[in-house]
């Protein structure tokens, strides 16, 4: 998968924020925020492009 090199923050932060809370629960997302304040938008970003980056695999 060739993503952006902007959202790979993104898809480290929401796998550290697995590490605090396994599920996606409001300590999750929580964490996630702390992590990563602007995390909202790269996670609409790669939801409007999933589908262009997945067609290079």
């Amino acid at each position: 998968m060739q993503l952006p090199f902007k959202y790979h923050s993104n898809l480290v932060a929401h796998e550290v924020a697995h590490i605090i809370e396994n599920y996606h629960r409001l300590e999750f997302w929580q964490a996630l925020e702390r992590l990563m304040p602007e995390y909202e938008e790269y996670q609409s970003g790669l939801i409007i492009n999933t589908m262009k980056y997945f067609k290079q695999i």
